[in-house]
C-alpha cells in the first residue's frame, strides 16, 4: 500500500504540473477563443470549478498509476511510455470525442490537439513516473 501511495503521489505531482502548464500556458489563449460561448468568464477570467478540476487529475492520475506506472515498472521505457500513451488516447479520446458529439460548436481543432497532448503527456508521465520512483 505504502509503494501503491508513492508511486500515486509522484503520478500525480508530475500529471497535475504539466497539465496546468499546458493548459495556462499553450492552450488558454485558444481555448478562449473557440469556446467562450461554453464557458464562465468574468471579469477576472475563466472561472473554474476546482473541485472537479482536482478530481478529474486525480481519476487520470490514478488509472496511470493502476494500470502502467505499477504492473510496468520493470518493462522498458519504450512499452511504458506505448502503455502510458495509449491509456490517455483511450482517456483524453473519450472526453474530446464525447464533448464534440454533445457540444454546440466543440472544435474538431481542438479535438485533435488536445488528445494528440493527451497521448503524448500521458506517455511521458507513465515514464518520468518510473524514472523516479526507481530514483528514489
Amino acid at each position: 500500500m505504502v509503494q501503491f501511495f508513492k508511486a500515486w503521489m509522484i503520478t500525480s505531482i508530475i500529471f497535475f504540473a504539466g497539465d496546468i502548464v499546458w493548459l495556462y500556458a499553450v492552450m488558454n489563449r485558444f481555448l478562449v477563443t473557440k469556446i467562450h460561448h461554453l464557458m464562465n468568464i468574468s471579469d477576472s477570467g475563466v472561472s473554474m470549478n476546482y473541485t472537479a478540476a482536482v478530481c478529474a487529475y486525480l481519476l487520470l492520475a490514478t488509472a496511470l498509476t493502476i494500470f502502467v506506472v505499477i504492473p510496468l515498472a520493470q518493462a522498458p521505457v519504450k512499452t511504458i511510455f506505448l502503455y502510458g500513451a495509449f491509456l490517455g488516447l483511450c482517456i483524453y479520446g473519450v472526453y474530446e470525442c464525447t464533448n464534440y458529439a454533445t457540444l454546440y460548436n466543440w472544435p474538431l481543432s481542438f479535438l485533435a490537439i488536445d488528445i494528440l497532448w493527451g497521448t503524448l503527456w500521458s506517455g511521458l508521465v507513465a515514464v518520468m513516473s518510473v524514472l523516479l520512483i526507481k530514483m528514489m
